[in-house]
């Protein structure tokens, strides 16, 4: 998409990462941000190993999980729990801009408590947050500039605020 940034850590990279004790906890693996993302469409019918989370900023999108659509407006974010079937995509006439990620490590699954995701809620509200925007551009940017550990214990770190943030707002 035109303006699109991403990152994909490689899989020799998030497998070293799983032997560093400061990292195997929570790790960002893929990273992004689409705007207008016109056709935009992923369908996993196995799901993925990571927890997926796409935050909605305009236009809009959809979700398929456990047999129900769900819509995907501004401010909401989608939250994927890892080994999940499903499809999403951008609306067709008003195409999302989406912030985006994977995450993977043994928080991950208490993240998801804390937020209260299932296949049957997978959807957190956020609203325009510029604190989460500016954690998601400083794990973006982390990792943008290299694999050093350093670079990824930055980013795993920042990733720890932004998921805070989410529980926040999930219980206010």
């Amino acid at each position: 998409f035109p303006g699109q940034r991403i990152v994909v850590l490689p899989r020799a990279v998030r497998a070293q990462t799983r032997q560093q004790p400061l990292l195997r906890g929570l790790l960002p693996t893929d990273i992004g941000y689409f705007p207008r993302a016109k056709g935009h469409c992923r369908e996993r019918t196995q799901g993925v190993d990571q927890a997926i989370f796409i935050y909605c900023v305009r236009g809009s999108g959809w979700c398929e999980l456990g047999g129900t659509r769900h819509e995907i407006l501004p401010g909401e974010v989608l939250v994927v729990p890892p080994e999940t079937p499903h499809v999403y995509g951008a609306d067709e006439k008003r195409p999302w801009t989406i912030h985006w990620f994977h995450a993977q490590g043994a928080l991950v699954s208490e993240y998801l408590t804390e937020l209260n995701i299932s296949t049957a809620n997978p959807l957190v509200f956020l609203g325009d947050d510029p604190q989460w925007l500016a954690l998601f551009e400083e794990v973006l940017g982390a990792v943008e500039h290299g694999y050093t550990q350093k670079q990824l214990l930055h980013a795993s770190h920042a990733l720890a605020h932004l998921l805070a943030v989410m529980v926040r707002h999930r219980h206010e």
